[in-house]
This record gives structure tokens, C-alpha cells and sequence, in this order.
């Protein structure tokens, strides 16, 4: 009876390509809340409550940072929207306005000079002042001012689901009542949109105007994403590309690849790559056309998304990491990440962020089932996390012999477990297509690694393992895993 080894050297993330059988154990076929950076395999850090409720128990719908650098003392305010109130969180929840008609709110930030009246005696006087410019397409454009965090309407030429900052101007767009127009402003004021002349000659370096891009297939822009020196309008059907420092430059290119974003608000652009979500599934835009962005990988996966409410994804970029909300079918919403260095992808279950932001390094959801609660992935400090559940189950394999059966299984390794509790625990399954055995690896809760050896008497022509952290517990296995047994010839076990 020759012994086998096969050394699982590195472990990165679901892939479903292959098949189920693709017997590439340092993959896994199944997998939820793991942590595979630098190659090895851990239990996810997971995710913990973070902020203070909201004042009323009510789904957050839009997330934004607004930065003052004009206020020192207190830069950060976090802004959460729900259908129809906006709130701001400095040291306590404040509710800038209500009565709104949609909590889909897109933003950008610029600074501006005001006119303010700083003290009691009356006095005003000209100071900058950082200002966050809101929009959506039932409600049009507010602007929220730093110094004081007040709230006024501004006069737009049209309501915009969405607006970018470009060249010194803000970009607007998806109008309900023009769908296949682009909006700018006059440079550095995002107040004024009309054009300018002096002495009957129109001066188009310093007005504002519209760009007007039909497609006559029912089509409307849903995005808009400055992109290097250019600035990209995202149709659910069409991507085009604007070039051009003023309007006596402009011009827009359609780009190849007729596979534009269904959700507009997962457009996310990391350098020259822009990722987003199709009605296929994963995209991305390279600067030249919109491919399909390695969609075998999570076929299952993706098979198990409610296509009914994928437009109501987001997507953010954190950590050089892509995270999606996504709907899954039969309700509910799931978390998915990419790691744009290593290319691997990992589902989260427990999460139901209906609302992504990436803040401070890290990502910060709002969950469907605790409204008004924010969460954030903690991504180091496992002790302060919400207990959940680890999963990695390989594909089946057949150590390339598939006409041979295999038995008496030894797992080796070396892991570190770490639990809420005194004990914590490892499950370790063996799985055969004749059958399965369980061992536990139960020590007590701390951070030293320790090798181990479990024995997993089962045999097979095919095999598979299942690695589990319960609820509470979390493990990092450290260097290799090797799964080593016995193959025998034809006749023997059958």
C-alpha cells in the first residue's frame, strides 16, 4: 500500500471554474468568512457594531464621508441617509433634514468661499469653507456646508440620480426627464450651469452646458466615474469616455463591449481598472472596452443572486479589496470580495449590508437586519467580533488515480485557535464518496501555535475536506497543510 502526500502549500479563495471536482485543494469549492492573505487559511477577523445607533430604527440606504480639512479639530462626518431622512454623526447623530423622497443620495466634495458670521457681534466675513454636494433624482441637489453642517436646496438645470467632479467642474446626470444627457457646471461653482458671453461671443472656458448622447434603445445613464484624465458615463448598455479640459474641447467617445454596469452604484475605479456589475455578473473596464471579469469563477455562486434586485447592489473599494452587496434569491444579502493583489474571491455569510463605505482603511455596512445599526469589518481584531461561522470545503479529488481507492487518512499541521471563550475549537472533515469522519481539535483559547496530527480512518475512491470554525471560534492554520494515505491497487478496497 504506497502513502501518498499532498502538500497544500497556499490557499486562496472560491473557485467554482473548474467543477466541483477540479481536485485543486488549495481551493476551495464552498467557502464563507475566510481569510486567505498571504496564502494562508484563517477564520475572517469578522465584524463588530460600530457607531452609535441612528435615532430611528430605519434601513440605511446611502453612506458618505464628508471630509472638512477646514475644521481640524474635527474632520470626519459621517453621513447616513435612510428613505427620506439625512443624518450626520460627529460625536452624536444629527439630523440634518427630513421629508425626503429618496435615500439614494450620490456626493461629491469641494470647498468654496462663504460668507459666514463666525461670532455673536454680528460681524460677517469671506472663509473657506468645505461643502458636500448631495444629489438624487426625485429630490435634485442640496449642499451640506462644514463649518456648520446646515443644509439648502440648489438650483440645478434638472434633478441628477448622480454627479462627478471633472476638470474643476461638477458633472451631472441621470435625469428622469433626460436620461441620454450630461450636465456641467461653470469651473469652480457648482451653483451655475448657464453659459457665458462677453460682448455676444459665447466663452465656452467659462460656462456651463449640457452634452446630449442618444442611443434610441431605451438606454439612460446610470454612472458617471472620473477616470484618469478623462471622465467615464456609464450606460446600462453603453460605456462612453469624455475627453477634454473645457467645452471648447469636449468630446465623447463610445468604448467597445456592450456590457454596462445594471447596478450604477457598484462602479468602483482602482487606478486604471474599473469594476462594476453587470446583468451577467462581474465587469470590468480597462481603459479600451468592458470584459467579463473571471465570472466562471463563481458560478454557483452567483447562481444563488435574486437578478430581480441586483441594481439595488453597492460596491466599494478598501484595502486594495472589491466588496459587493449582493441580493441573494429568496431574500436577504450577501457579502463578496474581491482581493485585487492575489485575484481571489470569498463570500461572507452573517452580514446583510444593504449599504457600503469605505472608511479609514476599512469597510463600514449598514445590515438589513439591524436597522439603523452600522457595522464594520474588522479585518485584524477578531475578540471584538459578532460570533459567526467559518467555512472551506475543497473539491473533490482523486490524487490522480481515480480507478484506485484510498484509505487511512492523516491531516498535519500547524494552527493557532482562539475563542470568546476559555476552550476553542476546530471541526476537521473527511469526507469519501463511501463516507465521512469528524475530529475536533479542541484546545484552550490563545494565539500559540501548536502542530497537529488528526487521524481520519475512512476510505474511497474520491475524497474531500471540510474545514470549520463554530460560531465563537476562529483558527489560522500556519504553513502547510498536508493530507497524506494509502492507495491500493485494483481489487483491493472496492
Amino acid at each position: 500500500m504506497p502513502e501518498t502526500t499532498i502538500t497544500m502549500k497556499q490557499f486562496t479563495g472560491l473557485e467554482q471554474a473548474w467543477g466541483e471536482a477540479s481536485g485543486q485543494m488549495g481551493t476551495a469549492w464552498d467557502a464563507a468568512n475566510m481569510d486567505t492573505r498571504h496564502g494562508r487559511l484563517a477564520s475572517s477577523p469578522g465584524w463588530s457594531s460600530a457607531y452609535p445607533p441612528l435615532p430611528v430604527q430605519a434601513a440605511v440606504i446611502t453612506l458618505a464621508r464628508f471630509y472638512r480639512r477646514n475644521e481640524p479639530d474635527l474632520p470626519e462626518v459621517l453621513i447616513a441617509a435612510t428613505a427620506d431622512t439625512l443624518f450626520a454623526y460627529t460625536d452624536t447623530w444629527t439630523t440634518l433634514g427630513t421629508g425626503y423622497k429618496s435615500g439614494n443620495w450620490d456626493w461629491v466634495c469641494y470647498e468654496d468661499t462663504v460668507t459666514v458670521t463666525p461670532g455673536d457681534d454680528g460681524e460677517s466675513e469671506q472663509q473657506m469653507v468645505d461643502i458636500m454636494l448631495l444629489t438624487n433624482p426625485l429630490d435634485g441637489m442640496i449642499a451640506i456646508y462644514g463649518h456648520n453642517l446646515s443644509v439648502r436646496p440648489l438650483e440645478t438645470p434638472d434633478k441628477f440620480g448622480f454627479l462627478a467632479r471633472y476638470k474643476e467642474r461638477i458633472f451631472g446626470s441621470g435625469s428622469l426627464a433626460n436620461p441620454d444627457s450630461i450636465y456641467y457646471s461653470q469651473p469652480f461653482n457648482p451653483t451655475a450651469w448657464n453659459t457665458v458671453e462677453q460682448e455676444g461671443v459665447l466663452l465656452p472656458e467659462l460656462s456651463g452646458g449640457r452634452i446630449d448622447a442618444p442611443t434610441w434603445d431605451g438606454d439612460r445613464f446610470i454612472a458617471l466615474a472620473p477616470y484618469g484624465t478623462s471622465l467615464l458615463a456609464f450606460k446600462r448598455e453603453t460605456v462612453f469616455r469624455l475627453y477634454g479640459a473645457d467645452p471648447g474641447e469636449f468630446y465623447l467617445r463610445d468604448q467597445y463591449g456592450a456590457d454596462g454596469p445594471i447596478a450604477e452604484d457598484t462602479v468602483a475605479v482602482d487606478a486604471d481598472a474599473v469594476y462594476l456589475v453587470s446583468g451577467a455578473g462581474l465587469s470590468l473596464y480597462d481603459g479600451a472596452a468592458v470584459r467579463p471579469l473571471r465570472r466562471d469563477s463563481l458560478q454557483y455562486f452567483w447562481a444563488k443572486i435574486d437578478p430581480e434586485r441586483l441594481s439595488l447592489s453597492q460596491g466599494a473599494l478598501c484595502g486594495h479589496r472589491y466588496y459587493l452587496s449582493l441580493p441573494v434569491a429568496g431574500g436577504g444579502w450577501k457579502l463578496m470580495e474581491l482581493d485585487l493583489t492575489r485575484g481571489s474571491f470569498m463570500a461572507y455569510e452573517g452580514p446583510q449590508p444593504t449599504a457600503l463605505l469605505a472608511l479609514g482603511g476599512r469597510l463600514l455596512y449598514a445590515d438589513a437586519q439591524h436597522p439603523g445599526q452600522l457595522y464594520m469589518l474588522n479585518l485584524e481584531n477578531f475578540a471584538a467580533s459578532e460570533a459567526f461561522e467559518s467555512r472551506w470545503i475543497t473539491p473533490w479529488n482523486d490524487g490522480g488515480a481515480p480507478h484506485l481507492s484510498k484509505s487511512h487518512f492523516r491531516l498535519s499541521g500547524t494552527v493557532s485557535l482562539q475563542s470568546t471563550g476559555e476552550h476553542a475549537q476546530l471541526r476537521v472533515t473527511l469526507e469519501t464518496d463511501r463516507g465521512s469522519k469528524t475530529r475536533v481539535i479542541d484546545w484552550p483559547s490563545g494565539e500559540t501555535m501548536q502542530p497537529f496530527t488528526v487521524r481520519l480512518p475512512c476510505y474511497g475512491r474520491r475524497f474531500r475536506l471540510k474545514i470549520l470554525g463554530p460560531a465563537g471560534h476562529r483558527f489560522i492554520l500556519h504553513g502547510p497543510l498536508e493530507l497524506t494515505y494509502y492507495t491500493h491497487g485494483e481489487g483491493g478496497l472496492i
